[in-house]
């Protein structure tokens, strides 16, 4: 019998259909005479499905060293330190010092002041990439999971409304 306040007592049939009544630290606790139904399976697989993910590697592996990321980079870093050369040895002819050891260090210094900086460049754009890549293929799986727990969730909670 319901107390005075409307509240249910330990042992009674729960009047929403969950079983019988008891008491557990104070709070109403509740305990079911029927099985739990097991949880649905997802209708799709969870996270990436293959063919996005084959997209997500082929763009990493165009950005990983080899994959053909900054290629262009190093040809155009080659033919500049050829045209860089020839000007400075053209500058130390017209100025009398071809034989002298100046024309040693004109790679060097293209290298040092130009080639340099550009790899450094190149290779912060390459992590930039692959890091932008990882973190947006991470957060799709992520919400492929959560969209397969939450189809899985209404699927389970369906089969529970039509089973009531």
């Amino acid at each position: 019998m319901a107390s005075k306040y409307g509240f249910q007592q330990p042992g009674e049939q729960s009047k929403f259909g969950f079983g019988t009544v008891g008491r557990s630290g104070g709070y109403i606790v509740t305990s079911s005479s029927k099985k739990a139904a097991a949880p649905a399976a997802p209708a799709t697989p969870a996270g990436l499905s293959p063919s996005a993910r084959a997209l997500w590697e082929k763009a990493l592996a165009h950005y990983k060293p080899g994959g053909g990321f900054g290629a262009g980079v190093e040809a155009g870093l080659e033919r500049g330190r050829v045209k860089s050369t020839a000007s400075g040895m053209q500058n130390l002819v017209s100025a009398g010092l071809a034989g002298t050891t100046m024309a040693a260090g004109l790679g060097k210094k293209y290298e040092e002041e130009v080639a340099a900086p550009t790899r450094a460049r190149v290779e912060s754009a390459r992590a930039e990439a692959i890091s932008g890549l990882q973190a947006g293929m991470a957060g799709a799986e992520q919400r492929g999971y959560e969209t397969a727990a939450d189809r899985a969730f209404q699927m389970q909670m369906q089969q529970r409304d039509i089973a009531a």
